[in-house]
C-alpha cells in the first residue's frame, strides 16, 4: 500500500522528508518532491530536515497528487473502466490499461 499520511501531508502542503522506498518515492515523484533520503543515512535525514522550513508545496504538486491518488479525481476513470468491461463482456480485457493499478484488472 502506500503511504497515506504522507499523501495527506503534501496535500495539506505541509513539507516532508522521507526515507527512499517504493511506496514513498510512487508519492514524491509524482509531487516532484526531491526531500528522501536511504534508509539509515542519518546525516542526509539532518540536511533535509533543517532545509525543510524553506520547502514549499506547490499548486501543481498538489493538483497532480489529487489527480493521481484521490477518489474524488479518479472516479471518472474509474467509471470509464467500469464502462468499457461491462461493454466487452470481461475485465480480462482492460489488462495492461495505464489507469488500472497493477494486478486490479
Amino acid at each position: 500500500g502506500l503511504p497515506t499520511v504522507l499523501l495527506e501531508m503534501l496535500i495539506a502542503r505541509v513539507p516532508i522528508v522521507c526515507t527512499r522506498i517504493p511506496g514513498n518515492l510512487a508519492i514524491t515523484s509524482v509531487a516532484g518532491v526531491e526531500t528522501t533520503y536511504d534508509v539509515g543515512d542519518i546525516p542526509a535525514l539532518a540536511r533535509l530536515l533543517a532545509a525543510s522550513r524553506a520547502v514549499t508545496v506547490s499548486d501543481a504538486s498538489v493538483a497532480a497528487l489529487r489527480h493521481a491518488f484521490t477518489w474524488e479525481e479518479r472516479v471518472g476513470d474509474v467509471l470509464q473502466l467500469y464502462e468499457r468491461a461491462i461493454a466487452n463482456g470481461s475485465a480480462a480485457d482492460l489488462a495492461g490499461d495505464p489507469t488500472i493499478p497493477s494486478g486490479a484488472a
